[in-house]
């Protein structure tokens, strides 16, 4: 199971990667342009404690812009040299500061709980958090910034009462008029609360926040996926019609008419692919009765996607580890007019002509599994519907009995960590 962090970092947001020890420092945190609770500040209406400055702020200075140059490269090999490296600087800075004499001053902790908290050390960067907390400016950045970061840490280390009373303790006063960080501040707790088995809690969280202010379309398909891995499809179903019934316009409101669609067809039998119009990899066409008695994972997907070679390295290795354990894998799409090579569409494009892409990219990936092509267009729009697969990429598990035992969508680590969770529980069923 991946750890929690890198769920966190499923959404992306600045205030939510420092809330769980993501990967990326909030712009506005220390010595980043928020508050300026660095150095000597002095807030309207706050005085920081007098102290004398230890250093440690041209340190993170330092550590910060090791940081931003892992993050901003692009090849593989740099990458991992540049993470290596920071790693080290943040192992050595922890112990130049973690245990110095004098202690690192209040006023300038929150560099110190920046260098735990990025080493994974999280109850010993809470302390350094409440120690820059209880003297900073509560209306400066650094301070929202620090908060969400306690929150995050608190639920790292498993105390899910402490991050949820640091969350309505400070709803009123941090969070005051800042909804939005502080869904997302909540949002990394529940994340942390399903990554460590805590699901039937997250699933109470996720749906509270998906319809509260203006609403988190997120945060519905989490509860959704909640509730199933707990077995109750019936409430997955109610969650995904009380997410319908919320967003009414929009493209969201498109994403929750496909999850309640999704939704909708736990525990009934699968679709099947007879509206096919052309297959490709190994082992099509695939009729009903080659997927009597087995597990069967159905996902969308198209060629036009740049994530779409790295999700077929991932949906490679769970077809690698069950395909001998009796399960199918089928990709669905259908025809699109589309010219691989040059990445655009063709209109004059024969299917013929773009199965022989299908075919490429089949060489290319090594895909062993079969690969159904439906029609062009609207004309292809039943067969994708059928799945609930307009979206890109949604996931049908369907049981050894025929019927559907898992719907979701997503391509990150976290979205495959449970969709294997999933499948190994339709193999031992």
């Amino acid at each position: 199971m991946l750890s929690a962090p890198r769920l966190c970092l499923a959404l992306a947001t600045p205030l939510l990667l420092a809330a769980c020890g993501g990967d990326s420092p909030s712009p506005s945190g220390p010595g980043g342009g928020g508050g300026g609770d660095g150095g000597k500040p002095v807030a309207l209406g706050h005085q920081m404690p007098e102290y004398t400055p230890s250093g440690i702020k041209e340190d993170f200075k330092q550590w910060k812009e090791a940081k931003a140059a892992w993050s901003g490269a692009r090849l593989e090999d740099e990458k991992t040299k540049l993470r290596q490296a920071l790693d080290q600087l943040t192992t050595d800075l922890i112990a130049k500061w973690e245990n110095r004499e004098p202690p690192v001053p209040a006023p300038e902790a929150l560099y110190l709980a920046t260098f735990l908290k990025e080493a994974h050390k999280h109850p010993e960067a809470v302390a350094q958090y409440r120690k820059y907390l209880s003297v900073a400016d509560p209306t400066s950045g650094n301070f929202l910034n620090s908060t969400t970061a306690l929150i995050g840490c608190l639920a790292e280390t498993g105390d899910f009462d402490g991050a949820m009373a640091e969350l309505k303790k400070s709803a009123d006063t941090t969070y005051k008029d800042k909804d939005m960080d502080r869904m997302q501040a909540e949002t990394s707790v529940a994340l942390c609360m399903m990554n460590t088995g805590q699901v039937e809690r997250a699933a109470a969280v996720f749906e509270n926040l998906m319809t509260l202010g203006v609403g988190d379309p997120e945060s519905a398909l989490y509860a959704v996926d909640c509730y199933q891995r707990m077995g109750r499809n019936d409430e997955a179903l109610r969650v995904a019609q009380k997410a319908a019934d919320f967003y009414k316009e929009g493209r969201q409101a498109d994403r929750m008419k496909v999850l309640l669609a999704s939704a909708s067809m736990l525990g009934r039998p699968s679709p099947d692919f007879s509206g096919a119009r052309g297959w490709s990899g190994v082992g099509g066409p695939v009729t009903r009765e080659m997927m009597q008695g087995k597990v069967v994972v159905v996902y969308s997907w198209n060629m036009q996607a740049q994530w779409m070679k790295w999700f077929y390295q991932r949906i490679g290795a769970l077809n690698e580890e069950y395909a001998p354990k009796g399960v199918l894998f089928v990709g669905i799409s259908r025809f699109a007019h589309f010219d691989a090579n040059k990445m655009v569409t063709k209109a004059d494009m024969t299917e013929e002509e773009e199965l022989t892409f299908y075919d490429a990219w089949t060489r290319e990936y090594k895909v062993t599994w079969p690969l159904a092509i439906g029609p062009f267009g609207d004309e292809g729009a039943p067969f994708m519907d059928a799945w609930a697969g307009s979206i890109i990429p949604a996931i049908t598990v369907v049981g050894k009995d025929g019927k559907v035992f898992y719907v979701r969508t997503g391509k990150n680590p976290e979205h495959m960590a449970a969709l294997k969770e999933m499948i190994e529980k339709a193999v031992n069923k």
